[in-house]
């Protein structure tokens, strides 16, 4: 890549900056490029677009940004390129963090000694060693308010510590977070929650005030008094919510003997939702909001218990503003309008034990790609719940329950058992005309296979006769 990067620059006065430097400090090995060219940077992008066998994307011509995307090895690559207005120093130290305001010319790339090479002029490098994450100067956030969602990112995902002075310019600037388009919050958020670590991104979030501005429920959701089988606020639980889900899912991601299908689970949450998108950011997003019905506030009975009947349905309209406020993709917005609607379900079924072997096929049906995750979320739910107030033999009750459905769904027959008849032997059997029974009537067989009660073509052709009958009768 490099070289063929260097054939197409010539002359060129071409930089590495920002993520990739950052990323050449760390030990990693860059997966996209972002470059600073003197000069059109059209004119270069404009090159290796066509040499790459990608598409050249305008993003912001005024400033001379683009974007080329190619695929490679099967991955989705891009590299970014801007033209150099000025002074590169200057350049660098109008960006967001210091650990971003690094350069490198394009030459000294993959050189023994590019470490001798780098410019550096807010100690970047120094920062990165330290573990600091640091505003570049007072006006970072107000320059861009983004960037306080992007810290939060930047402090999960590679480990840093935002210092006093920069915690404090997040708190100064979360206002402007008002005026930023929904897509490049959604953008910084989704990659924080794909993190295994992401509720400790939610928690600096949370205390810039930046999730107030974003989701204003949250302020109520702080307050709200919750019944005797809970010990805390509600948001104190849907943050606890977020911490049990990630723990389980790392738990799971190591594919024990006890969990041999803990890998596929984690396949499962790694595979995009909308665009790029894995489901494992919607479900985490989920967890914050599986209780944001209760802003509503419950009602108290006369026995002094708080009840939030309802809270599922009362949820969906604060989904509804999250997904609005952050222009999800409306599957997205489906998926979390889904879980929090259902996320009470899997707790009603472990409460009417044991569960039929056909109720467990309707539920698989009806969640279809959705079922594991919603059972993620509700042992996430019921484990935070007893973990804070430490009834630990309810939580590992509950716990085996979730894990038995999980394998059902990985490694049992939950799946679609194989079709006994079709509707055209329905038709010619029974002497049926072509309408909508025949659906009914192929999806009763079906259930009746996941419980057991027919297993032959002839057994399932006589239940189907059966239907017909009761429904002439009645």
């Amino acid at each position: 890549m490099r070289d063929r990067i260097n054939d197409l620059v010539g002359d060129a006065e071409v930089y590495l900056v920002g993520g990739t430097v950052r990323d050449l400090c760390l030990g990693r090995r860059p997966v996209d490029l972002d470059m600073a060219v003197r000069g059109d940077a059209r004119c270069l992008a404009g090159g290796l677009a066509r040499d790459l066998g990608g598409t050249l994307v305008v993003l912001d011509p005024a400033h001379g940004a683009y974007r080329v995307v190619w695929r490679e090895d099967g991955l989705r690559r891009h590299l970014d390129l801007v033209s150099l207005p000025g002074d590169l120093e200057q350049d660098l130290k109008r960006r967001d963090f210091t650990v971003n305001a690094m350069a490198l010319p394009l030459w000294a790339w993959e050189r023994e000694e590019w470490p001798s090479h780098l410019i550096d002029p807010l100690g970047g490098r120094r920062d990165l060693e330290g573990r600091v994450l640091r505003a570049t100067g007072p006006r970072s956030f107000r320059d861009d308010p983004v960037r306080i969602v992007r810290a939060a990112r930047l402090a999960v995902q590679l480990h840093l510590r935002p210092d006093p002075a920069t915690r404090r310019l997040m708190c100064e600037g979360v206002q402007g977070l008002q005026e930023v388009a929904g897509e490049r919050i959604w953008a910084e958020m989704t990659q924080m929650l794909a993190d295994p670590c992401a509720a400790a991104g939610v928690e600096l979030l949370d205390e810039s005030g930046a999730l107030d501005q974003l989701f204003p429920f949250v302020a109520a959701l702080r307050q709200v008094e919750q019944d005797r089988y809970h010990v805390e606020p509600v948001w104190h639980h849907c943050r606890r919510t977020l911490a049990c889900l990630e723990l389980v899912l790392s738990h799971l991601a190591g594919g024990t003997l006890l969990f041999p299908w803990g890998p596929a689970v984690i396949e499962h949450l790694n595979r995009p939702l909308a665009g790029d998108r894995p489901r494992r950011a919607l479900l985490k997003l989920a967890a914050l909001l599986h209780d944001a019905g209760k802003a509503a506030g419950g009602f108290r009975a006369p026995d002094g218990h708080i009840s939030f009947r309802g809270h599922e349905r009362a949820g969906l309209e604060y989904v509804d503003r999250v997904a609005r406020r952050l222009a999800c993709a409306r599957r997205e917005h489906a998926y979390l309008r889904r879980l929090v609607y259902a996320h009470m379900y899997p707790l009603f079924l472990y409460l009417h034990r044991p569960v039929e072997r056909i109720t467990l096929y309707r539920f698989f049906r009806h969640l279809g790609e959705n079922a594991p995750d919603l059972l993620l979320l509700s042992l996430a739910d019921v484990g935070a719940t007893h973990a804070a107030a430490g009834r630990w033999e309810e939580l590992i009750n509950y716990q085996s329950f979730i894990l038995e459905m999980l394998a059902e769904y990985f490694l049992g027959e939950r799946r679609r058992p194989p079709r006994l008849v079709t509707g055209h032997d329905l038709q010619e059997a029974l002497g049926l005309p072509p309408s909508p029974l025949l659906g009914r009537l192929l999806r009763r067989i079906e259930e009746a296979q996941a419980a057991g009660e027919v297993a032959t073509r002839d057994q399932a052709l006589a239940l189907a006769r059966r239907e017909v009958e009761c429904r002439e009768c009645g």
